[in-house]
């Protein structure tokens, strides 16, 4: 899982769209961590440590309100791609040869 490291708090769902693309951003259980000061010049500070995911895809096929509603379900998707229908299958040439011939026996007046 990747680790992400912010120096405010985000939002678990963010959305961002380019042309016809989103890309969706899955920041989850936030954990608070303090870093103290490594020089004079710096001060001690607080970061945010999360479970993080990006996601991109279409945005067609991208459904936002579900990945909002359930974003642990998308921790581990990187892509949406577009439902594709389900192709019927090849009949095999046996079955071909065989639709030929009755095709030809029907035409031809029966069984000769």
């Amino acid at each position: 899982m990747t680790k992400a490291m912010t120096i405010e708090r985000q939002e678990a769902v963010q959305v961002s769209r380019v042309d016809d693309m989103t890309y969706v951003y899955i920041y989850l259980n936030e954990k608070e961590v303090k870093r103290e000061a490594i020089g004079e010049n710096e001060s001690d500070s607080t970061q945010y440590e999360y479970d993080y995911n990006e996601i991109k895809g279409n945005t067609a096929d991208i459904d936002i309100d579900e990945i909002t509603k359930n974003p642990e379900k998308y921790m581990n998707v990187s892509v949406i791609e577009a439902q594709k229908e389900e192709t019927p299958a090849m009949p095999t040439l046996k079955e071909r040869v065989t639709a030929i011939e009755e095709v030809l026996l029907a035409t031809m007046g029966g069984n000769q």
